[in-house]
């Protein structure tokens, strides 16, 4: 792994920031880092939880981990949660669980019951609340996932907090519905920053250059923007993808 340093933040420190050149390289390198996870999840507590981001840039991440060929042992131990979901429909093309569901859930023998996504069928309130009181049950009494996978929009969102949102101040429930009027889709449905940070890891997963102006901006001290208040107990890491 090639670490060009640290980000220095009022509100995000220690995180490990890693730039691949090639796509080939970063794959790699999130695979490994997967695995590392993984193992140490299944042997401390028997599974590896999961919290899926939406957006491009895990497509290929998505993809490398259904390549993998493992069975239904592996998959077995990993329940797949999503970080924040659009209040769309399962099928609908904007669907996060969709996006999932294509490229990773159904090429591996995950069994069903592992799998979690939003209820969206639900009123977004009620959706947020159902989600809450789910992860409460399942990831038990710590509350707390192995992995929260993120992503970071060009106006420095992420998950579904945006700019100027309530979900930013939220400080004791696990999920809410934000409402998000310069969204395509306005209402969304999103993991909290208490919940992010009570994560064993969190990563942001970044690809392209045109990525460099916000994460240059991130990575100012005091920057307001949601992305740059992400904070994680167990350790944040960004991985960038420059191709």
């Amino acid at each position: 792994m090639v670490t060009i340093g640290f980000w220095e933040m009022d509100s995000m420190k220690d995180a490990l920031v890693d730039v691949a050149e090639s796509r080939p390289e970063w794959l790699s390198r999130l695979i490994v880092r997967w695995g590392a996870l993984y193992n140490k999840a299944v042997l401390e507590r028997g599974f590896f939880s999961v919290a899926l981001s939406g957006g491009a840039s895990p497509k290929a991440f998505f993809q490398g981990l259904a390549d993998l060929g493992f069975g239904d042992e592996y998959w077995g131990r990993v329940l797949f949660f999503w970080s924040d979901e659009r209040w769309v429909k399962h099928d609908h093309e904007e669907s996060n669980f969709r996006m999932a569901h294509e490229l990773l859930i159904s090429r591996i023998p995950v069994p069903s019951g592992n799998v979690y996504p939003w209820k969206t069928g639900l009123s977004p309130e009620d959706c947020a609340a159902d989600y809450d009181a789910l992860l409460k049950k399942v990831l038990g009494s710590d509350e707390t996932f192995d992995l929260v996978l993120l992503g970071i929009g060009s106006d420095g969102h992420t998950a579904s907090l945006f700019p100027g949102t309530c979900a930013l101040h939220e400080t004791e429930r696990l999920a809410v519905a934000n409402e998000v009027p310069q969204a395509k889709s306005r209402w969304r449905l999103t993991l909290t920053y208490p919940c992010i940070a009570a994560a064993r890891e969190a990563w942001f997963i970044v690809s392209g250059k045109e990525k460099g102006g916000v994460l240059e901006t991130l990575m100012q001290p005091g920057c307001p923007l949601p992305a740059a208040q992400v904070v994680c107990r167990g350790g944040l890491r960004l991985y960038w993808c420059k191709e």
